[in-house]
């Protein structure tokens, strides 16, 4: 997964590709080796932890997660709520988070190259501008439809009220 991006740099239009990697972690010192030692300096950014995200997805073409675990992420829905399209590995609660028409962007962690498959999903939705926006109202649709801040809470009283009744 570290290294799809130096795949996707080789392929046609790979030079305009960027990374942007936001937040703060342990991984911080060995994937600024990895990009040095794959040349990618040029174009791997570090944003950093951040409070406000909004503008770093606005800033974004395609929002990818490549964890090897999961549950629901919190940054999966923001980046949906932002209208993005997602690509990465097929973890936890993701594929059940995306809507069905993005269920084909995800890569088992299974999958004998995952970089490489990761890599092909990255340069195609960057090639079709137009199936990646729509990707991306559907990702948006989804979010506003299931994971509304009234439809969290009422689940919520839901499970409470469930909970109080055993």
């Amino acid at each position: 997964r570290r290294r799809s991006l130096a795949r996707v740099r080789q392929g046609a239009g790979g030079e305009r590709v960027h990374l942007c990697l936001v937040g703060a972690g342990q991984e911080k010192a060995r994937l600024e080796e990895l990009s040095e030692e794959l040349g990618l300096t040029d174009c791997v950014h570090w944003a950093g932890h951040q409070t406000d995200l909004t503008p770093w997805y606005s800033a974004m073409d395609l929002f990818t997660l490549t964890s090897d675990s999961e549950q629901l992420p919190v940054s999966l829905l923001e980046a949906m709520a932002c209208g993005l399209a997602v690509a990465g590995t097929d973890v936890g609660d993701v594929r059940a988070t995306l809507p069905d028409s993005g269920s084909g962007q995800l890569v088992a962690l299974a999958h004998d190259d995952v970089e490489g498959e990761l890599a092909r999903l990255y340069a195609e939705l960057l090639a079709d501008t137009d199936r990646r926006l729509a990707q991306g109202r559907t990702n948006r649709e989804r979010v506003q439809r299931d994971y509304s801040r009234e439809r969290m809470l009422a689940a919520y009283r839901e499970l409470y009220l469930e909970s109080a009744q055993r």
